[in-house]
């Protein structure tokens, strides 16, 4: 038998305070900063009830929030223990700094029907938090600034996580197996919301491309996809995405050939798969694309023989060598667009009909948010995509993409 403790009115807990029974809040609590408190049953905090944690709340049963749940100066909340939980309520708001998740038993689960807005770090050491709902009542939000740490094959979310922010995030988002996070960046500072999750075997027929359209890939990753969707911002942004290939679950040919592989979009509209590009991360597992749209991501690997050779190099000391951004071959695709941009995944070049002589990168920014244009860029590694069309009798007009580094020397 477990006692029942009813807060009506406002209690400040400045101390250690361990309760063996059930918590109903229904008015407000306020636990201070270096305060511990621990719950061993169930939580409730009632339609009218405030609980504000700036100390260290360690939760071991289930969580109905129906009121406000916050902080003012930070804090800690701990869901631990060796059973599963339960998160869920309709409460207005429940905000958390910091948080930790580490149960005692392999494979527990925190299962969340409720509104959570992270703005701290999320501390993923044992457990899975499941967030399947796919709507604006119950979510998983980390804020601006928000992070986590320690995701792993034993600790991370399986299902949707939400963000809202202006520079990159890393999704910490899996299977229950296997750690499959998937990264967002490139947004100039501007504040955008997207939604992410990964999915095992759809099973749905994605992994078949449309040879007639897209005959540059040749193999799609069809056992593994990761679904974005973009929650707020201007769509006609782009951004980047980064997908990282993993033994457990990448089929061996993307693994056997890590410099061809590209990122792939599914267009529901056309009912094919889209062709992003990707630039391999040094020896990183990992390729990242400038994205057109939001959508279904994969891995694909695309047969790189489209005829383009690109001389990255570009020297501006004044000696005519490497003086530009060179492609060679080009010139067969008049119709071609080059955009380069800096690491912060800000455009500095934009150039149509590119032909290597006066409409070439030397160095100088011709458009721009943050530079101005006519601006010299400094010395740096930059990365670029080349659009072009291939007019092929037999195959028809299509268009290609080429993206890669490049290295800029200032003088």
């Amino acid at each position: 038998m477990y006692r029942c403790l009813q807060f009506i009115l406002f209690v400040l807990l400045l101390k250690g305070m361990f309760v063996n029974g059930q918590v109903v809040n229904k008015g407000e609590i306020y636990i201070a900063v270096n305060a511990q408190v621990s719950v061993v049953n169930d939580l409730i905090n009632a339609s009218h009830g405030h609980l504000i944690n700036d100390g260290t709340l360690s939760l071991f049963g289930d969580i109905e929030n129906n009121g406000e749940f916050d902080f003012v100066k930070g804090g800690l909340v701990a869901f631990v223990g060796e059973n599963s939980q339960n998160i869920y309520g309709k409460g207005t708001k429940m905000f958390l700094n910091n948080v930790l998740l580490n149960k005692e038993k392999e494979n527990a689960r925190f299962k969340v029907k409720a509104a959570i807005n992270i703005l701290g770090k999320v501390y993923f050491e044992k457990g899975y938090m499941e967030m399947y709902a796919n709507n604006d009542e119950e979510f998983l939000d980390f804020f601006d600034n928000a992070t986590h740490v320690n995701g792993s094959d034993k600790s991370h979310v399986i299902g949707f996580v939400d963000w809202h922010g202006t520079d990159e995030f890393v999704f910490p988002v899996g299977n229950g197996k296997q750690y499959r996070p998937i990264a967002i960046s490139g947004l100039n500072g501007k504040l955008n919301g997207f939604r992410c999750s990964y999915i095992v075997n759809k099973g749905n027929g994605f992994g078949v491309p449309d040879e007639t359209v897209i005959s540059e890939i040749d193999f799609i990753d069809n056992v593994e996809y990761w679904e974005v969707k973009r929650l707020s911002g201007n769509n006609n942004d782009k951004f980047s995405v980064t997908l990282k290939w993993d033994v457990s679950t990448t089929p061996k040919e993307i693994l056997d050939s890590p410099d061809n592989v590209h990122v792939v979009r599914w267009d529901e509209n056309k009912k094919k798969w889209i062709d992003e590009g990707g630039m391999r991360n040094g020896l990183e597992d990992s390729v990242t694309a400038i994205v057109s749209n939001d959508g279904l991501f994969t891995l694909a690997l695309v047969n790189e023989n489209n005829r383009l050779e690109v001389y990255n190099a570009i020297s501006m000391n004044g000696n005519d060598l490497n003086h530009g951004l060179v492609i060679e071959n080009l010139k067969n695709f008049s119709q071609n667009r080059v955009r380069v941009y800096n690491r912060w995944g800000q455009l500095v070049f934009n150039m149509r009909n590119y032909n290597n002589m006066d409409r070439i990168f030397n160095g100088y920014a011709n458009t721009g948010i943050i530079v101005r244009k006519n601006d010299k860029l400094p010395s740096g590694t930059y990365y670029y995509t080349i659009e072009y069309i291939d007019d092929d009798e037999l195959k028809g007009v299509k268009i290609k993409k080429k993206v890669g580094y490049l290295y800029l020397l200032a003088d």
